[in-house]
C-alpha cells in the first residue's frame, strides 16, 4: 500500500476512534436530558411566568440535573464498589473490543502524570 493510502486509511481511523465514542456520549447526554426535561416539563403548570421563562427555568433546571447526574456518576466511580465495576468492564473491552488496551485508553485520571502513554520517553508521541 502507498504511502498516501495508508495515511488516508489511519487518518481516517483515527477520526472514527475519536468520533463514535463521543457520538456515543452526545447520544446519551442527549437522550438523558430529554428525559429529565420531560419529568421537569410536568412541573411547569407550577410555573406563573411567560412561556418563554417557564421553558428557561425547565430547561436550565434539566442541565443542572443532568451535572448533577454526571457527578454522582463520577463520585462513585471513585468509590471501591465503582473501581471494581470499572475494572471489570475494562476487562470485558480489553477482551472483546479491538484496539483496547492501556496504550490505547486513558488512565483512570485524567492527571497528565499518569498517562505515560501520550508520549514516548523520547518526546515524540507514541
Amino acid at each position: 500500500m502507498s504511502r498516501g493510502a495508508e495515511f488516508i486509511k489511519t487518518t481516517f481511523l483515527g477520526g472514527l476512534v475519536a468520533i463514535v465514542p463521543l457520538s456515543a456520549v452526545a447520544f446519551i447526554l442527549w437522550s438523558i436530558l430529554s428525559v429529565i426535561i420531560e419529568v421537569v416539563a410536568a412541573t411547569e403548570g407550577v410555573l406563573r411566568f411567560s412561556p418563554f421563562v417557564n421553558a428557561l427555568i425547565v430547561f436550565l433546571a434539566s442541565v443542572v440535573a443532568l451535572i448533577v447526574l454526571c457527578f454522582l456518576a463520577g463520585l462513585a466511580l471513585r468509590t471501591a464498589l465503582g473501581n471494581t465495576i470499572r475494572d471489570r468492564v475494562d476487562g470485558l473491552l480489553e477482551r472483546f473490543v479491538p484496539l483496547w488496551s492501556p496504550r490505547h485508553r486513558s488512565s483512570h485520571s485524567m492527571c497528565p502524570s499518569r498517562m505515560s502513554w501520550v508520549r514516548s520517553p523520547s518526546g515524540v508521541p507514541g
